[in-house]
């Protein structure tokens, strides 16, 4: 899996836990997920402008991050790649709702 710290992307607003563990368990009946993410001045490029995206996103992974029962390594699949590709990579923390996703790079 290649990433870039630079094509990292806030999450501002995302799912309650149990959502996020339902959207993993009914991936198979395609459950999406509402994410709100923000690219920043300075982050915009050819493909991607600066402003608020809203993504329904799968879950496809789920790892402990801390084992705090709020802190969540994610990978994701967004099937319109928004951010040119489908997969995407992050974190999420499920108490505040926040966190940061990156486009996973072939």
């Amino acid at each position: 899996m290649t990433t870039s710290k630079e094509n990292r992307f806030e999450i501002t607003a995302g799912p309650a836990r149990e959502d996020l563990f339902d959207g993993l368990r009914l991936r198979h009946e395609n459950r999406r997920l509402v994410f709100i993410i923000n690219v920043p001045m300075g982050q915009e490029s050819v493909d991607i402008s600066r402003g608020w995206y809203t993504l329904n996103i799968q879950v496809d992974g789920i790892a402990v991050e801390d084992g705090s029962g709020s802190k969540w390594i994610v990978d994701l699949r967004d099937p319109t790649s928004t951010f040119g590709s489908t997969k995407l990579h992050g974190y999420f923390n499920t108490s505040t709702r926040k966190g940061w996703v990156e486009p996973v790079l072939k």
